[in-house]
Parts: C-alpha cells; structure tokens; sequence
C-alpha cells in the first residue's frame, strides 16, 4: 500500500490520490543513489522533494545533526550500515517541507537513542499538522501515534477505527487461530489456556480464577480496579514445596513485572500439607493503563523451577473516564502517585 502512494508501484486496479508533498520511508536506502556521498544524497534527495539547493543549504547542518553522521558525509552510502541508512533517510525526510510522510517498520531498527528522538521528531510533525501514516505490528506505537487505525487482511479492508478497537479484532483473530477453543467467561476477561489440566509432580491445579473488586460496570474491568488472582493447588505429598510467580506482559510481548512471595526475602520456603491450598495474588487499582495484557505462570517445585506456562489470560482494562489530556499520552503503567500543589506564601 505504501509503495502505492508512493508511486514505487503501479496499483493492479484503482487509484490513489492525496494533496500536498509526499514522502516516504519504506525500505532502508530507497531513494539513495549507492555511489553517491551521504552529502551527495541529501541534496539529491531533497531536491527530489522540490526544495530548492539554497533551501538545502540553510537546513543541511541540521539534517547532519539529527542523523549524528558527520565525519561519514563525505563517504559513498554504499558503504553505509543498515543503521546508518536509516539515520539519513529519517533526518532528510524530518527537514524536508512535506504535507504527508509515510513510515513503515523501519522505524524499529538503530539504538534506542535515536528512536527516542525519531519517536519526538513524529510527534512534532503530527502536532505540526503532518498527516502520517505508519504501518506497524508494535501496538504500543500505533495507540501512542494514530488517531485512526486500519487492519488490512490479505489485501483487503477489514476494519477502520480507534486504535484500541482494531488492536483488539487484531489480536482475537491471532488468537482465534493459536488457540480456537479458548473459554472467555468475562468481556474483560479471555482464558486462553486451562491450567487446572496441569500436574506440578505431587502437586494439582484444580481451580484458577480472576476477578475485580469495586465494579461500577459489569464485565468492565476499569484501572481502578483491583485485580484478585486466585489459584487453588492440591497436594498428595507432605515433602514437597511449591513456588508460583506471576508475569504479565503487554501488547508487545514485554514483560512488564515478574512476582511472587517466594522472592521476599524473608521467604522460607516449608513443606506443604496433603490437601487444598489457596493461593491469592493482588493487583493494585491504578496501576496499570486501558490497553491489552497476558498473564502467565511460572511454578516451581522446591525452589527448582518446573514449568513456565506463558499467556494463560488476556485482560482488557479500560479506562474510568479518558479525557484529552489522558488521551494524548500513552503509557503502560499509570499510578496514582502522591501529589501536593501548594501556592502563595505556602510555597
């Protein structure tokens, strides 16, 4: 679709049509000429942009700048890393006078530092009125950036939303195939796999459940809500200790925390009796942000791990009451920290 737009391919059937500039950053390199200095290029590519060479020369030290490629301009791009390609497409394409800027994922390669600062340099261009379309598989970026979202399947137009409401038909339709016979008892809830199948040596799981206290809405979990994880094991043995550790990742498949009792440091670990036990985990209300997460198990056996059981729960939390400031910052975890604002002769 990209290349589309960018007039790279010819579409089968159809047209595409926009007003303004257009630029695009696609593949690593496009629009370079390989023989060419990085210096070379930048004017090159800027002129291919319709600016003008003094209009180039007034934003060449900048563009250098951004892409932090100084002592390499004089080279022939040809012997430029992957990293460094991307460097100078993003600070030409950043400079130039532009009305829509297409990005595709090469936006994830290079160190973190420079995505800090390409990740800025987007949002100022969006605030600047830049319209931006960004094809990506990082749902953190796409709630962060877009204000629109659409999911392609095949070729073909699937849904056009919120940003959270296609993630979701995205993700339920990876889901659907992994896993099509998953048991989804709560709308905020999905339990992806049933872990009461599971035998830890002597030891049983015979219930697992999650639930939320203080619900203002039925079948809503809210941020404000906290989470209660409750696990019943039964044991056959009175020699055996057995350890459980929660982890819970977000969209993106980043582990966002790992706990369990058994990493306190007065822990000891003690011989469990032959029956039932319940094992209670809690989740604080406001601590973590609207968005999707996956709740996996780690269990260990006498302080020797035996079994990591990953994604065993979606949750979808949503928020108490989104207002434009909330909406316009994305994060993962969002505490209610402790606030005082004094003034006049308090201060």
């Amino acid at each position: 679709m990209l290349k589309v737009l960018s007039q790279i391919t010819q579409p089968s059937s159809g047209k595409a049509e926009y007003e303004g500039t257009l630029t695009s950053i696609i593949e690593i390199g496009t629009g370079f000429h390989p023989d060419l200095s990085g210096k070379e290029n930048v004017y090159l590519s800027a002129s291919l942009l319709r600016q003008s060479k003094s209009e180039i020369d007034v934003l060449y030290d900048s563009i250098v700048d951004f892409s932090e490629l100084e002592e390499f301009m004089e080279m022939p791009v040809k012997h430029f890393s992957s990293g460094m390609y991307l460097r100078l497409a993003f600070a030409v394409a950043f400079y130039s006078k532009i009305d829509i800027l297409l990005l595709d994922e090469v936006i994830a390669v290079g160190d973190a530092s420079f995505r800090r600062k390409c990740y800025q340099k987007i949002r100022d261009l969006k605030n600047s009125g830049v319209a931006i379309i960004l094809v990506s598989h990082s749902m953190e970026n796409i709630i962060e950036f877009c204000d629109r979202c659409i999911l392609l399947s095949k070729g073909k137009l699937e849904l056009i939303a919120k940003p959270l409401q296609v993630i979701e038909v995205y993700l339920e339709g990876i889901e659907a195939k992994n896993s099509p016979s998953k048991n989804s008892r709560e709308a905020s809830i999905d339990y992806l796999k049933d872990i009461t199948v599971e035998k830890i040596g002597p030891f049983q799981l015979t219930h697992f459940n999650i639930d939320w206290k203080n619900k203002k809405e039925k079948q809503r979990l809210l941020s404000g809500n906290e989470i209660s994880i409750e696990l019943i094991i039964e044991s056959q043995s009175a020699e055996d200790s057995i350890q459980v550790a929660y982890e819970l990742l977000n969209m993106n498949d980043l582990r966002l925390f790992l706990d369990s009792y058994a990493l306190r440091e007065d822990y000891v670990a003690s011989k469990t009796a032959i029956g039932k036990q319940t094992i209670t985990c809690i989740i604080p209300a406001n601590l973590l942000n609207s968005g999707f997460y996956y709740l996996g198990i780690i269990i260990s056996r006498n302080g020797q791990f035996e079994k990591h059981i990953e994604k065993i729960v979606k949750l979808r939390i949503h928020d108490e009451a989104l207002n434009s400031f909330g909406a316009e910052i994305n994060s993962i975890m969002r505490p209610r920290l402790h606030w005082e604002i004094k003034s006049g002769e308090a201060c």
